[in-house]
């Protein structure tokens, strides 16, 4: 319009548009949460949704726990199918006294329905079709995260750019991001504005880690993923015994970095299964996994880890929604296999409650 018809007509029309658009998305934004509210579902409590399941309530143990998912990681022997050489993961897993659970499948296809129930320990409820919102506060108010308080733990929690780790508001937390990161984007209200724009806040990521990484004395291996904790507890003593909860988006796109853990090149597509990358994410998340394994055993040498993937992903196939979906990745701390059977089971729910035995 602007540039076929008269500018100052056009000009007039535009502001008038955006003026519209701003003041109805704002009157939205505000008005959404107490529409919510009225909807029954969102009132629902644990037990409401999860199967009900003992686990031990009192710990034995003072370990600090980390607890790690992985967005979308396969098992080792779905990347063995396509000539992966597992060898340098396998030789890491084993200098630092990791377990791979092997043959393990998540219960669900969907990130917050995996790990609310696995952080729930129980399957959800056959009868229960809630939003994907709605799964995200069983997360953060999770049965696990209420028991590791009430054992006297301290709460750790690094959230990913996804909304469904947010950190918890009902218990007192250390909420930990990258420092490097824009942190206004992490509002709220930015975040709505840009999805409605179909804006994707990786773009301006990028651009800010391209002049972190090269017009500042910053490494860039501080800035994404498990460096983040990498990076905290390298500068931050850790005395008291914690919980340590991290989403980390690995190998889920956006495909951030390459396999050396730099920046990736920049580009708009967006292929949600691209094999190259995913292999790249996974080559690099083992130089991250190996840095963080070497800064914990000297400065929290009473660590043990639960990793797991929430599902799979189809890098045989390329088929989504099929079997390879679900089969997912599971590595736990040797001193975690307390001779309960635990290496028996084959889903997060079952090894989490076996987990929680040990402790």
């Amino acid at each position: 319009s602007i540039i076929f018809f008269n500018f100052i007509r056009n000009f007039k029309f535009l502001i008038n548009f955006l003026l519209i658009f701003f003041l109805s998305s704002l009157l939205l934004f505000f008005i959404k949460p107490f529409l919510d509210k009225k909807i029954p579902l969102s009132s629902l409590t644990n037990q409401n949704v999860f199967e009900k399941s003992d686990f031990k309530e009192k710990f034995t143990n003072d370990f600090t726990f980390f607890y790690i998912v992985l967005d979308g990681f396969p098992r080792l022997s779905n990347l063995e199918k396509i000539n992966y050489d597992t060898s340098a993961l396998k030789n890491l897993f084993n200098d630092h006294n990791l377990t791979v659970i092997k043959n393990t499948n998540s219960d669900y296809l969907d990130t917050q329905k995996s790990i609310s129930s696995t952080m729930n320990f129980g399957k959800i409820k056959p009868n229960v079709n809630l939003e994907k919102k709605y799964f995200y506060k069983f997360i953060n108010n999770s049965k696990i995260v209420n028991l590791f308080k009430e054992n006297g733990y301290e709460i750790l929690w690094f959230p990913s750019d996804q909304s469904l780790s947010d950190c918890p508001t009902h218990v007192e937390v250390q909420c930990i991001t990258s420092p490097y990161k824009i942190k206004l984007l992490n509002k709220e209200i930015i975040k709505f504005y840009l999805g409605i724009l179909q804006f994707q806040t990786y773009w301006i990521e990028k651009i800010n880690m391209y002049f972190i990484t090269n017009f500042s004395n910053k490494s860039f291996r501080s800035i994404y993923h498990l460096d983040v904790l990498t990076n905290h507890f390298k500068n931050n003593e850790a005395n008291n015994k914690k919980f340590i909860f991290s989403h980390i988006l690995v190998p889920h796109p956006p495909y951030l970095l390459n396999s050396k853990c730099e920046l990736q090149k920049f580009a708009l597509d967006y292929k949600l299964f691209d094999r190259v990358k995913i292999l790249e994410q996974i080559d690099c998340f083992s130089l991250q996994l190996d840095a963080l394994l070497k800064v914990i055993e000297k400065k929290i040498p009473n660590s043990v880890f639960f990793i797991h993937s929430d599902h799979g992903t189809p890098i045989i196939s390329e088929t989504l929604y099929n079997k390879e979906n679900f089969e997912n990745f599971v590595l736990i701390s040797k001193e975690l296999n307390c001779k309960n059977d635990i290496l028996t089971k084959k889903n997060n729910v079952e090894i989490i409650k076996k987990i929680i035995e040990c402790l």
